[in-house]
């Protein structure tokens, strides 16, 4: 576990990176997608910041409740590219590392301060997956999330980047 701690810390910093490499100019180049079937850097900088937001209140859900049952989200990859937009919250690219920002803190924070018993504390999830997990899943799969979209993003960017000329 205080690997995942370390790693949630180091996420603002490596997504602020990422994005670091834009000029301010190139809003644009967020928000293209390089193919229809694959997010912008925006887009999936959005759903990483719902996601951590989702896992952690699921995380908590897990520590305080006994047994909670949780409704989730399809069985298949809720991770990947959708034709809804996620953007439409994040008005640009400093919003959404802020927001990302506050997230993966909670998460950190909450993690800290958890007795290590509670970790195994079970709970299901239901609806579109069912399942049984315990809070320590969720405490994984914000560091998972927060990993994957990062590569996403840099691939995302190189790609647009590329197809741009520059």
């Amino acid at each position: 576990m205080p690997d995942s701690i370390v790693a949630l810390r180091s996420f603002p910093r490596r997504w602020r990176a990422a994005f670091a490499l834009l000029d301010a100019e190139e809003d644009d180049v967020l928000r293209r997608r390089p193919s229809p079937g694959v997010w912008s850097a925006l887009e999936y900088l959005a759903h990483t910041r719902d996601a951590v937001a989702v896992n952690a209140w699921a995380m908590n859900e897990a520590l305080v409740k006994d047994h909670p049952s949780l409704e989730w989200p399809g069985g298949g990859d809720p991770s990947g590219p959708a034709d809804d937009n996620p953007i439409s919250t994040t008005p640009d690219a400093a919003t959404g590392l802020d927001e990302l920002t506050a997230n993966l803190e909670r998460v950190a924070a909450k993690a800290e301060s958890t007795d290590p018993g509670d970790w195994h504390r079970p709970a299901t999830l239901t609806g579109g997956r069912s399942e049984e997990v315990d809070a320590l899943w969720f405490l994984h799969h914000c560091v998972h999330e927060g990993a994957h979209h990062l590569r996403d993003v840099q691939q995302v960017l190189q790609q647009v980047r590329a197809g741009a000329g520059r």
